[in-house]
């Protein structure tokens, strides 16, 4: 039948290729959260004045409606204001 070999485990090494990941995963980590510190420091800070403007601008749009008119009638159906 088939021979199978048992592997011998080698903790030190494996404690070694834990830690790098751990070393890799939180450089990983530390670099988005750099990214989104350094995005939010450049829209709070830097671009206040322009975004400032620009929602100020953007907060009331005034648009001309046409009213809504029509006629109108009594409960006997009389017209009692027309659309003139």
């Amino acid at each position: 039948m088939y021979k199978t070999q048992k592997q011998i485990k080698n903790p030190q090494a494996e404690t070694a290729i834990f830690n790098s990941r751990v070393i890799i995963a939180g450089f990983i980590v530390f670099l988005a959260l750099s990214l989104i510190f350094i995005r939010f420091f450049y829209l709070q800070i830097i671009k206040h004045d322009d975004l400032l403007y620009e929602s100020e601008q953007n907060r009331i749009k005034t648009s001309a409606l046409a009213p809504a008119r029509g006629f109108i009638f009594d409960r006997n159906g009389k017209l009692l204001v027309d659309n003139i």
